[in-house]
């Protein structure tokens, strides 16, 4: 309790911006952005503990070089013919 009591924390970090200016967005339709899975994001692995990363790590080996590769596929196949 100590150590979160006394330690100084940044926490909240406040920038300014131009006023009434719009920002383009990423995707001109949301029908146009593509799904992605938080295993795919290697940036967020810096935050994972080393049992999750190692969890990701079997999964994607399965997923490359096991039979989650033909799982993959069929998957795909199946999703075109819906």
């Amino acid at each position: 309790m100590y150590k979160y009591a006394l330690t100084v924390k940044e926490q909240l970090h406040l920038t300014s911006g131009g006023m009434m200016e719009v920002s383009k967005p990423a995707f001109a339709e949301l029908n146009e952005a593509e799904v992605i899975e938080v295993t795919q994001i290697d940036v967020l692995q810096m935050y994972m503990s080393q049992n999750e990363r190692d969890v990701i790590a079997r999964h994607r080996d399965y997923m490359e070089k096991g039979p989650g590769k033909i799982e993959s596929i069929l998957n795909g196949e199946m999703s075109k013919l819906y």
